[in-house]
């Protein structure tokens, strides 16, 4: 069976968290026996063109333009389209599955898949197929949400000369293609569910909790290189963004060294403008040296940042759909506080693994997070729990199995 996963990102040239779920998807259906070409985009034009990687075929087209008129060409790319539709009629693929396609692949690729092969799917990691951006709850001390239901109101109002008044409709309408939208949680399928997105089934992300393993040499090899010997170490790791918490993070840690001193947060992600902005927050609360910045980490290295951390932190103030990064931390047995806002709760079970938290409420992130470095038998049973979830619930095989199947039915 031949199959063409559609993905913006792919590593490692780029990727966020669903970049990195459709590697792991392209990697595992490879793994069993299927003939996989994934074609992405890169905006480095150097770098674009065909390669074999670990007997996947990687087809990456160049693709760039002004932000500003992504609400356009986010529907119809014409400066990618002629190629991507010259590649599905050579190929002629058994199945197409889509991950994230609103940026450079555009919606219309869907149009296309449709017509070139024998079966359409697509994974929805976030809100852009109903939204502009990431979506942050209206009324954040109202748990649980009501309803994510995005008026246009909302959208005129918060995104002004971007907003496209047809978007949406013509989203819904490109979605009504694929035989089966798959949602990475719960709670995204109700988001899509009340923003008019139907014909959703629920896989959740996954990972090979094989590929997830540090021997003490390596871990103490990172400690060293990063001073983090005999320190209790709170990981923070991802887009260096005040929706993704860091900044609530930085504002919560002089509270958690007075109880806590020997405390570090180590920040695991790109040293962008961001990472300033954390940086000038902490020297302002005179805090900068308990900060560590190890830039964007992947592979080994990254592997090494969980084993030498004591807990990972994730305190979104957007909805995050179903973050891997609290995956990632479940395979490496740590504890977690998670955001209240999105999917991670159905990852990350209060009390259980860790702790769910509103990042609005920052005295809670605090003593959650004190609680989980002053207790190490706590956080040791909670690492333990965390990590026979995900091999029961999150493994590789259920994601993979769950995924043929519905190929299967409908080809």
């Amino acid at each position: 069976m031949k199959i063409i996963i559609l993905s913006d990102d792919f590593p490692p040239k780029s990727g966020g968290g669903a970049a990195v779920i459709a590697s792991i998807h392209a990697s595992a259906l490879t793994e069993r026996g299927y003939e996989i070409i994934v074609i992405t985009t890169v905006e480095n034009k150097s770098q674009a063109g065909e390669s074999n990687e670990n007997g996947i075929k990687i087809i990456r087209l160049y693709s760039k333009y002004n932000p500003l008129f992504r609400s356009y060409l986010s529907l119809y790319n014409p400066f990618i389209l002629s190629k991507i539709k010259e590649i599905l009629e050579k190929e002629k693929p058994d199945i197409v599955h889509a991950h994230n396609i609103h940026y450079h692949l555009s919606y219309h690729s869907l149009s296309l898949a449709k017509k070139y092969s024998k079966a359409l799917f697509i994974t929805i990691h976030d809100s852009m197929p109903f939204h502009y951006s990431k979506l942050f709850p209206k009324y954040p001390y109202q748990i649980p949400i009501k309803t994510y239901k995005v008026s246009l109101l909302r959208q005129l109002k918060d995104f002004r000369f971007r907003f496209n008044p047809l978007k949406n409709i013509i989203v819904r309408h490109y979605l009504s293609l694929p035989n089966k939208i798959f949602a990475v949680s719960y709670a995204l399928k109700q988001a899509l569910l009340d923003n008019k997105i139907n014909n959703v089934e629920v896989i959740h992300n996954a990972i090979d909790v094989n590929k997830w393993s540090i021997d003490n040499e390596s871990m103490n090899e990172f400690k060293k290189t990063h001073d983090l010997f005999n320190k209790k170490v709170i990981m923070f790791c991802g887009r260096l963004s005040r929706a993704k918490g860091g900044a609530v993070l930085i504002e919560c840690m002089p509270n958690i060294i007075k109880e806590i001193p020997n405390a570090i947060l180590l920040v695991v992600g790109e040293k962008d403008i961001e990472a300033s902005n954390m940086l000038k927050k902490a020297k302002e609360l005179n805090i900068d040296t308990k900060l560590v910045f190890t830039g964007k980490l992947s592979g080994n290295s990254l592997i090494q940042a969980y084993g030498a951390s004591d807990a990972l932190v994730a305190p979104s103030f957007c909805f995050d759909w179903f973050p891997t990064v609290n995956l990632e931390g479940m395979a490496m047995k740590l504890p977690i506080v998670a955001t209240c806002f999105g999917g991670s709760s159905e990852a990350v079970r209060d009390r259980i693994n860790g702790y769910i938290v509103n990042p609005y409420h920052k005295a809670e992130v605090i003593d959650r997070i004190v609680d989980l470095l002053e207790n190490n038998d706590e956080s040791k049973k909670f690492g333990g729990n965390g990590f026979e979830i995900l091999q029961k619930e999150f493994n590789l095989d259920k994601y993979i199995e769950s995924t043929i199947f519905w190929y299967n039915e409908f080809l």
